[in-house]
């Protein structure tokens, strides 16, 4: 007569199957969070170098002047100093200071316009100069996540802007 029921071989089969799946299923979900990650970093670097792009191409089109004694050319940790007419943002300054950059409007506090899983390795001004036309700042950025489980990714993103001073 035969029982009904399953021999310790096949429970031992079944087990066996079920664990692949639930390896390959958690593998999975792993490299599904960590691409995740990855994505969420790079969109952070981008949306701050946008965010410094369009801070310092405003000041520059908007500036009366360039304020050449205050400011830093052709270095990878430049400065730029602006003077406006408007008192309460004259001068606006732009600088670099251990991986981060700051704007400083006028008398008010400097802002530091990235987040602490930001670092910039290049924050560069140079400035042309021309006999019949404004000057133009040309402006490069290099930017990169520090976070630590993507250091093995290169994920920097660089920028290379020219940006004229208006015409008065």
């Amino acid at each position: 007569m035969m029982k009904k029921g399953f021999t310790l071989v096949e429970i031992l089969i079944y087990f066996a199957i079920i664990g692949v799946v639930m390896l390959a299923f958690i593998s999975f979900s792993v490299q599904i969070l960590t691409v995740s990650n990855i994505t969420q970093n790079f969109g952070e670097v981008q949306s701050t170098l946008n965010l410094v792009n369009y801070k310092v191409t405003s000041a520059i089109h908007t500036a009366d002047s360039v304020d050449v004694g205050n400011s830093v050319f052709d270095s990878d940790e430049g400065a730029l100093s602006l003077n406006f007419s408007e008192a309460s943002v004259s001068p606006t300054m732009f600088y670099f200071s251990a991986g981060d950059v700051y704007m400083k409007e006028g008398a008010n506090t400097a802002v530091k316009l990235n987040s602490d899983d930001i670092a910039f390795s290049v924050f560069r001004f140079h400035r042309s100069i021309y006999n019949q036309a404004p000057d133009q700042i040309i402006f490069d950025a290099i930017i990169s996540s520090k976070n630590v489980d993507i250091s093995n990714v290169n994920k920097s993103v660089s920028s290379h802007l020219s940006i004229t001073l208006r015409n008065l």
